[in-house]
C-alpha cells in the first residue's frame, strides 16, 4: 500500500502521513485482537469466579473436618467424600482455566499483527503540485487559442451585417 498526502506544506504532509501510520497501525491491531482480548476478559473473569469457589469449597471441607475429626458413621463419610469432589472437580477446573488464561495471554502477544513500513514519511524536496509553470503554459496556450477563435468568430458576425 502506497500513503500519499497533498498538503499546504512539506513538513505538514510528512506530519499527516505520519499521523495516518499511527492510527492505522494502532486500528489494524484493534481490530485483529479483538476476539481474543473479548476471549481473554470472559477467561479471566471466569478464572476468578472458580477461584473463589474452589476458595469455598475447600472451606467447607476444612470445617467438615475440623467439626468431624474422625469421622465414622457411612453418613458423615459420604458428606466428606462428596465435598472432596467438589474440592477435586473445582482444583481441576481451576487448574484448566489457569491453562486456557495462560494460552489466551500467549495467542493475544502471537496475534499482535505487525505493519511494516518500508519508508518513513518524508517531507519532500520540492513541490509535486500545483505546477505552476505548466498551468501558466496552458493557460497562455487555451488564451491565445480563445483570442483568435473570438476574433474570427467577430469578425465573421461583422461581415455578415
Amino acid at each position: 500500500m502506497t500513503i500519499s498526502v497533498t498538503a499546504g506544506g512539506p513538513q505538514v504532509a510528512s506530519d499527516l502521513a505520519d499521523s495516518f501510520l499511527e492510527h492505522f497501525t494502532e486500528r489494524v491491531r484493534t481490530i485483529r485482537t479483538e476476539k481474543v482480548r473479548e476471549r481473554l476478559s470472559f477467561v479471566e473473569r471466569r478464572f476468578q469466579e472458580v477461584e473463589n469457589e474452589l476458595e469455598t469449597a475447600e472451606e467447607r471441607l476444612a470445617q467438615f473436618l475440623e467439626r468431624n475429626q474422625n469421622p465414622t458413621t457411612a453418613t458423615l463419610q459420604f458428606r466428606r467424600d462428596r465435598l472432596q469432589r467438589q474440592v477435586s472437580f473445582k482444583e481441576q477446573l481451576y487448574s484448566e482455566l489457569q491453562s486456557q488464561l495462560t494460552q489466551t495471554r500467549i495467542d493475544l502477544q502471537r496475534r499482535q499483527p505487525v505493519v511494516t513500513i518500508v519508508e518513513k514519511p518524508v517531507p519532500p524536496r520540492r513541490r509535486s503540485a500545483p505546477r505552476r509553470s505548466v498551468n501558466v503554459l496552458i493557460s497562455i496556450f487555451l488564451g491565445v487559442i480563445l483570442g483568435i477563435g473570438g476574433a474570427f468568430v467577430r469578425s465573421y458576425i461583422q461581415t455578415k451585417k
